[in-house]
């Protein structure tokens, strides 16, 4: 049998211009970060584009694409276009006073074009009061308004949102090695699935965030092995609850060591590679020596206490709890005689 042929969200967007059957809200799902941002990029600069080009290929569909050339996509990509309205989360969410904002901007109309196009990256980190406000506005669209929703998952977003868009999935796509070998290099940490973690999985690009992350991965692993873990829990603490983002990749961290630390015990991910290693599963292999001590010095049902410990945070950063209260949770775990890793 034939495989399906996978239609890219530009034809089908393309398709709907040429018919003049656009949707009024879609929503991009699938792939990683950079890929959606990329793509959300493509398609803004066809809704804007002055003038079209026609891909017409002998015997197949023509399709359009931005021509790149005009007014409008040259504002487009500078990120300048007075009628591409972008939203993102500003720390952890994506806030109501943001989607309130932009129920202001869409009740008049395009300035410059005849259709305005409204971008909300990560709706998956839109705080709950936001995502009713936004579905209200997809209750209800404004003319000549084209939201372009993304997210990773559609499963983790409200069904009410969903049902209301057109959804235009993105096929799997990983980074090369040579990309993670020059983050690698730039960064000055060495090729790990943690890096790779961070770069595919976080969309973390940046190289100061990627190596916050590593610094928080550093100071997490000093805490646990530290002799004093009251005065330990004091500098930590206060390291993390810098910001949200701090919290938030602590909590990232905490769960992947976690994770690795219940692979090296041998009590769970039974599943190995085809030379019966499990090494070569750990997350963290430019530190598996030190996860080694770790997991010997600990027991399984304390790892196991503090998976949920850790889950139990994640919540309370959806519900946008203070981050000091956050890190402290997730430290305070280890003061406790029991549960002590390394140390008093």
């Amino acid at each position: 049998m034939k495989e399906p042929v996978f239609i890219t969200p530009r034809k089908i967007l393309s398709r709907a211009i040429c018919m003049q059957r656009l949707a009024h809200a879609y929503l991009l799902a699938g792939g990683n970060e950079p890929l959606r941002a990329q793509s959300l990029k493509e398609l803004s600069m066809l809704l804007l584009c002055d003038s079209p080009t026609d891909t017409a290929v002998k015997g197949q569909e023509s399709f359009l694409r931005p021509c790149s050339r005009c007014t409008s996509c040259i504002k487009v990509k500078g990120g300048i276009h007075p009628d591409l309205i972008e939203i993102s989360p500003l720390g952890a969410f994506i806030k109501i006073e943001q989607i309130r904002r932009l129920q202001e901007q869409v009740k008049f109309s395009p300035l410059e074009g005849k259709r305005r196009v409204v971008v909300i990256n990560q709706v998956e980190r839109m705080h709950p009061s936001a995502a009713n406000a936004l579905l209200k506005l997809l209750e209800e669209p404004p003319t000549h308004t084209h939201l372009l929703l993304s997210s990773g998952s559609i499963s983790i977003l409200l069904p009410t949102i969903v049902s209301r868009c057109q959804v235009l999935r993105l096929s799997t796509a990983s980074f090369s090695e040579e990309y993670v070998s020059e983050i690698s290099s730039k960064t000055g940490r060495g090729p790990s699935e943690f890096l790779r973690f961070l770069v595919e999985y976080l969309s973390i690009q940046d190289e100061e965030k990627l190596s916050l992350a590593f610094e928080i991965r550093d100071r997490i692993i000093k805490f646990l092995i530290s002799e004093n873990k009251s005065l330990s829990f004091i500098e930590t603490g206060s390291f993390l609850w810098n910001s949200p983002e701090s919290v938030q990749l602590a909590l990232e961290v905490a769960r992947t060591l976690t994770r690795d630390l219940l692979l090296i015990s041998g009590k769970t991910l039974k599943t190995t590679n085809k030379k019966g290693n499990k090494q070569d599963l750990v997350m963290h292999q430019d530190i598996v020596p030190l996860l080694g001590q770790l997991a010997e010095r600990t027991n399984y049902d304390t790892l196991v206490g503090y998976e949920k410990r850790i889950s139990s945070a994640r919540k309370m950063a959806e519900r946008n709890v203070k981050p000091e209260m956050i890190a402290d949770f997730i430290l305070a775990f280890w003061l406790k005689k029991s549960n002590c890793m390394l140390g008093t």
